[in-house]
This record gives structure tokens, sequence and C-alpha cells, in this order.
């Protein structure tokens, strides 16, 4: 699956792939078995939620520090997108997927963020804020 965002064509891809401009990512991140994205905290939650591995191909700087945390629980890899090739991904994604321990650190992951409901944690900050 690749989402454009339209901000690119994608041109003919191969029956296997599927584009749209925009998808539900938790659904994606569901079906996959490796996120590839831009690094960044959305999508590599998303993706580490459903116990998926992450390769993060990072530009910005907030990227490159959510991939530092992400790597460091072996979820996953981190490129640097001004010094990453085709190649570089290419190895990166063999990597990933054949080796499990990425899928399992991923798994781990999971677990963790399931323990923790968000909505309450936040609603409970919040009024001891406000209080």
């Amino acid at each position: 699956m690749v989402a454009t965002a339209r901000r690119i064509d994608p041109g003919t891809l191969p029956s296997n792939v599927f584009s749209a401009a925009y998808l539900p990512g938790d659904a994606a991140a569901r079906m996959a078995a490796l996120v590839i994205c831009n690094g960044g905290a959305p999508t590599s939650q998303q993706a580490l939620a459903a116990g998926v591995p992450v390769l993060g191909i990072a530009t910005n700087l907030d990227q490159v520090l959510n991939m530092q945390a992400v790597t460091r629980t072996d979820a996953g890899l981190a490129l640097r997108g001004d010094r990453t090739s085709a190649a570089d991904v290419d190895r990166a994604a063999g990597r990933i997927m054949n080796d499990a321990s990425f899928t399992t650190a991923a798994g781990t992951v999971a677990t963790t963020f399931a323990r923790y409901d968000t909505t309450a944690r936040l609603g409970a900050f919040l009024s001891e804020l406000f209080e």
C-alpha cells in the first residue's frame, strides 16, 4: 500500500501495489508486515500500536528524534532522507523483514501502548492542571 497525499504521481505500479491519496493509517498498519514512512510520530505510533516494525526515512529533526526512540526499542530502523538511496531502503527493509526480532520488539511496544488509556490519562492531567 502506498499513500501519496496527492504530492506525487506514482505512475504505473505493479499489480500487487495499492495506491491512494490517503489511507487510514491504523487500518493499513494492521494489514502490514512493515511500515515505511518519514519517521514521524503519528505513523510510527500507528504501526507500533499494531505491533508492526517501522522503517523511518527521516528528513526533519522531529522525525530523527522520534526514530531514535523507535530504534532504542529495536522495533525499527532509521535512515536519513538526505543520505539514503533506494538500495539503502531495500537493504534496511530486507533486514527488518528477515529478522523476526524487529516484529517481536514491535509487539512488545504494542503491549506497552495497550496498557495505557491515553484518553483517561489526558483527561486526568487536564483536570489537575485546570482545577
